[in-house]
């Protein structure tokens, strides 16, 4: 009974992480925001990690969203950090992927492409949201440096990765 007590309890502990993203997507940043909130602090008391990580995952696209790069990149570094320590490359790499973006909104190309790089190096060759995900941040990179053929590319390249559809925010990014 404990251990279903237990398991429940784990399921309503991060029922808010995904949808505080459709709240953050649908302009709704405050509500989004508490939901995080919640969940970081029920993972916290838990000792949860790995879900606590993924809870500033979550802080850092909504911030992203909000506009408030210094709070992304902070909670996106803190987020790849964590799972690097704990030895997780899998969601590391898309971590990575999001943390490149929030570089290149706050004009560092060379952080940008670094962390896209290791989206693209460190994720298994069918992770879409990573290999997608980097290429279309190096061509961003390629065409904020006026690099267009190039960015064309590798925008192409993401697209082609993304054939399979099974994301539907991924292929209008």
């Amino acid at each position: 009974l404990i251990e279903d007590e237990q398991a429940v309890g784990m399921q309503r502990t991060g029922s808010g992480l995904g949808i505080d993203r459709m709240r953050a997507i649908q302009g709704r940043f405050a509500e989004a925001q508490v939901m995080v909130a919640q969940a970081s602090q029920r993972f916290t008391e838990l000792g949860d990690r790995m879900n606590l990580s993924h809870c500033h995952d979550h802080a850092g696209f909504v911030a992203l969203l909000v506009g408030d790069i210094g709070e992304a990149l902070r909670n996106l570094r803190l987020s790849y950090d964590e799972k690097i320590a704990t030895g997780d490359l899998g969601f590391a790499s898309t971590t990575a992927g999001i943390l490149a973006e929030a570089y290149l909104y706050n004009q560092a190309l060379d952080e940008a492409w670094q962390y896209a790089s290791i989206a693209r190096d460190t994720s298994a060759s069918d992770d879409i949201a990573s290999q997608a995900g980097g290429r279309q941040i190096q061509a961003r990179i390629r065409s904020a440096r006026g690099e267009h053929a190039e960015a064309e590319t590798l925008a192409r390249e993401a697209v082609a990765v993304l054939s399979p559809p099974g994301y539907p925010d991924l292929p209008g990014d």
